[in-house]
């Protein structure tokens, strides 16, 4: 133990360092610039203090590791306490798929879920449709060219629209779907927000996704006048549960991610809904045979849904 300021040099072992405590007693690290850093031949365990980045550094090995940071520019939230001045920086993710968590803490953004008990139904052929709170079943039976699905009103609104959709502003829908049968081929699944109550293609301003077979699409109709498809490149498998999320974002693009991967995107500005219609619109589910042989029955049933809507 040394009472006096000593240097301890490379050559001296000790078996433990003590530091006394009060005022006066200190351990000073070597100080290195991130040059002078990088010219070690270092081991594991080495510690410095980097003067270039004002950090405490360690080798774990492989690289150099900050231990410490001195919180000098009030930036960051002291531990015992304080202010903290600045902005909480969520990257680029605000802008993409994580919108709507930074909204809802924000209080900038509502979150509902779906109330499928007030669903209406619509059906013809051999179609039926079965409806719980949490859930929408809809198959068509045996007969071939038959539909069947259900709405539910959707509001999304704005000053000039308080009972339909501000496209103005970002939402998102999410939710499950799963498919069973024997032949997806003739087979149309859709969930959309529209303006409809009959099943088929967007005829006006909306959004969703529509499959072709069995292959997955973004569906979007904006101010270009008519309903545009893009392809996910992903097919729903049967009697497996996909997990599909729709974004809408006004100033760049609308987006629809499978399992939490971005399949599909529309960025041109003339296929995205934009306008505010003054028109009640819906969430609507729904599954449609548009030919082939009377075979077993089709069925989708969907679920998890959930929405947001931006204020």
């Amino acid at each position: 133990m040394f009472e006096t300021e000593e240097v301890i040099r490379s050559r001296t072992t000790l078996p433990f360092l003590k530091i006394l405590s009060g005022a006066g007693h200190y351990l000073l690290l070597p100080v290195l610039t991130t040059a002078q850093r990088d010219a070690l031949t270092a081991a594991t365990g080495y510690i410095i203090y980097n003067s270039t980045t004002t950090q405490i550094e360690n080798y774990n090995g492989s690289a150099w590791v900050a231990t410490g940071k001195v919180y000098g520019d009030a930036t960051f939230l002291p531990l015992a306490g304080g202010t903290m001045t600045g902005a909480i920086d969520f990257g680029s993710q605000v802008a993409t798929n994580t919108f709507e968590l930074y909204r809802a803490l924000r209080r900038e953004m509502a979150l509902g879920r779906w109330h499928g008990t007030n669903a209406t139904q619509v059906v013809s052929g051999s179609g039926a449709t079965e409806i719980t709170e949490d859930e929408a079943y809809a198959h068509t039976g045996a007969t071939h060219a038959s539909t069947a699905g259900r709405y539910y009103p959707t509001y999304f609104p704005s000053a000039a629209n308080p009972n339909g959709i501000n496209w103005g502003k970002k939402f998102f829908i999410a939710f499950s779907v799963i498919w069973r049968g024997v032949a997806i081929t003739n087979l149309t699944i859709r969930l959309q927000i529209t303006q409809a109550t009959t099943i088929g293609n967007l005829t006006a301003h909306g959004l969703g996704m529509e499959t072709n077979g069995a292959n997955i699409n973004l569906a979007t109709y904006g101010t270009g006048g008519s309903q545009q498809l893009v392809s996910a490149a992903t097919n729903l498998v049967d009697d497996q549960r996909a997990f599909i999320l729709i974004e809408h974002d006004p100033a760049s693009a609308d987006r629809l991610y499978i399992n939490g991967v971005l399949g599909a995107s529309q960025s041109t500005a003339a296929n995205i809904p934009s306008t505010d219609p003054a028109a009640t619109y819906y969430m609507f589910c729904s599954v449609a045979r548009s030919g082939g042989a009377d075979i077993d029955d089709e069925g989708v049933r969907f679920g998890n849904f959930e929405w947001g809507h931006e204020f």
